[in-house]
Formats: C-alpha cells, structure tokens, sequence
C-alpha cells in the first residue's frame, strides 16, 4: 500500500464543510483533443447526475485544459486553491495528468484520471489513481496483436516524439517485439500532409501509431493516398469520437477500454442524455466520477488522506471493467482487442 501522508504546500487548503461539495475535472474541451475531453465531461456529467445516496449536493467545475500540460497544472491548481475542489478528475491524456497529478499530490487531494495510461501517473504518489488500464497492459495486447493475429515481420512504428504517451506506449511495444524488424519515424503533430514519410519505410507488414485521434486520421489517409495497404495498429487512443468512422482507418486494430455489449443499460442512459452513442473515454469519464461518488459516500470526511484510502479500498464494477484497485493505484482491469469494421467498434478478445 502506498502511504498516505498529508503533505505540505498546498496541502493547508481548507474545505467547508457545508455547501456542495466540487469535485473538479480537467480536460481538453476545445482543440485537436477535443472530443476525448467531451467524452470524459459528459460521462462524469451522467455519472453525478444519477448520484442520489450522498448527504451532501455534488457540484462538477469542469475547466478546459486545451490539451497543455501547463493549462491542466494551471487548471488544477485553481480547483484546489480557489475552488476547494474535494477530488479531481484530470487527464484525458498522459501529459496533462502528470502534469495536475504533481499539484494534487502536493496538495493531498486524491486525483483520479479517466484516460491517462502512462505508468508514471500513478506513481507521483499516494492520492493519485486511474480508472484505465496502463501502458504495460495494453502493450502486452498490441504485442500479441502484431505477433499472434497479423504475424508481423516487419513493422513501422510512427510517432510524434513530443508525445509522452506515444514515447513510452511505443517503447514497451517494441521491447516486446524480439526478431521484428522495426522501423520508426517520427511524424509533425497537426500535420495534414505526410507523404515524405512513406518512402523512407518501404514495405512493412504493418503500421503501428500510438497516437492521438486528429494525428492517426491525417496519417491513414496519407499512407492510403500513397497506395500504403498495411494495416494500421494502435492504442486506446483510436476509439475516440467519430475516428471510427474514417475511410482510411477501415480494418485498423487497436485496444480500447470498452465493450458496450456488456453495458447496454449505460449506452441507453447516456443515449438518452446526449443523443449519442458513448465511446470508451465517455465510459472512463463516467467510472472516474463513480470512484470519486464512492469515496465521497464511504468515507467520514472530505479529508484528502481520508478520500484517498477510500478510493483505494474501492472494489466496484464499473461500464469499463473492474474498477477493484491495487495498492499502486491502477485497477484490476482487461485490456480488449478491437477492428474497425464499417464505421464501427467491433470487439474481437
């Protein structure tokens, strides 16, 4: 088990005890990372709407990040300082849940993050968890795609090298990969145009992008336009939005945290709510709020130590999985194989 100390700094930051209590959530609302941060919003949103046990009125602040890893810093700092945010729901990506995971470890609120797989989140320390799965298990699974289902031998990995998720998420995956050949580049991020990369990668039996959802359209429709027949592999980032539904990425592979066939009274709620289907990080959005909704129901006190073991003794089965958590502050979660198939999600293990 972790220990969980109250830390200086920002950890003398009084809460009232009466009034609403805020749980704050941090991501990307406008820009390219757009439609993981709504995802992640209107998830939390249906989570808190149905919440009913609670003494006290729940008050969601959801503050737009912009994608920045400074923004999310910024962002949680003011829920904290100036809002009095009791838990916050930060990162839809790696970068800016370390980011307000550092503020929030410092402060002793427990921070849980919906999306952020990277190992290094959880481990900045005791008051910082997620509803994901991380990198190491997800790597295992992209791993056995490429070597058991599509028998790669040889491998593009394309990557933006600024990306913190992208870095590790690749790094993990070719370590597993012993006896293919591997050939990485590094790709712009925002770019529209990549029609230079494809000649310095010649024949690949596959194409492995871990990447972000703008990035991994602009991609396939470049290796497409340039006659690139490879099939496209990547991580939980690929199941965003409408991603699903791109021409170019038509039979891709990748893991997701999600099967709405085993959530079908979740994807009606949320239907009902948006007037749209929910993908994983709408699903991850939704079990982030509902750890934070248990801690606030179970524990004595909006003490952050308090609200933290709380979490951490969490065993709840959520929309996306077993939201049981471990002593580093990851939950017993699968990790699931899904294809592009006509537009949409299809689960395959």
């Amino acid at each position: 088990m972790r220990p969980l100390w109250p830390l200086l700094l920002l950890a003398c930051v009084s809460r009232p005890n009466e009034g609403p209590i805020v749980v704050g959530v941090v991501a990307p609302l406008t820009g390219p990372e757009a439609p993981y941060g709504t995802a992640i919003k209107q998830g939390v949103e249906l989570a808190l709407g149905e919440a009913s046990a609670l003494r006290r009125t729940i008050r969601a602040i959801h503050v737009d990040d912009l994608g920045s890893a400074d923004e999310a810093r910024a962002a949680a700092e003011r829920l904290i300082r100036e809002e009095r945010a009791a838990i916050l729901i930060a990162g839809a990506t790696s970068g800016e849940a370390l980011a307000a995971a550092e503020v929030a470890e410092r402060a002793a609120v427990p921070m849980i993050t919906p999306a952020a797989t990277h190992a290094a989140v959880t481990k900045v320390g005791a008051h910082v968890f997620r509803a994901c799965f991380d990198d190491a298990a997800q790597s295992a699974a992209i791993a056995r795609i490429l070597k058991g289902r599509l028998r790669v031998r040889s491998l593009a990995v394309l990557r933006d090298p600024s990306n913190e998720y992208a870095t590790a998420l690749s790094a993990l995956v070719i370590a597993a990969l012993e006896g293919v050949e591997i050939r990485e580049e590094a790709y712009e991020p925002g770019a529209r145009e990549h029609g230079a990369l494809w000649p310095k990668l010649g024949r690949v039996d596959a194409i492995f992008v871990p990447g972000y959802a703008q990035d991994l359209a602009h991609l396939a429709r470049s290796a497409r336009a340039a006659k690139i027949e490879a099939p496209f592999v990547s991580g939980d980032g690929l199941g965003a939005g409408d991603l699903v539904k791109e021409p170019a990425l038509e039979g891709a592979l990748f893991t997701t945290h999600f099967d709405p066939r085993g959530a079908e009274d979740f994807v009606r709620r949320y239907r009902e709510r948006f007037n749209e289907v929910p993908d994983a990080i709408a699903a991850l959005g939704y079990d982030a709020a509902r750890l934070a909704l248990h801690a606030l129901e179970v524990a004595p006190s909006t003490d952050g130590p308090t609200l933290a073991a709380a979490i951490a003794a969490a065993r709840i089965d959520g929309v996306s999985g077993r939201l049981w958590m471990s002593a580093d502050g990851d939950p017993d979660k699968a990790v699931r194989v899904a294809r592009i198939h006509e537009g949409a999600v299809e689960i395959l293990e």
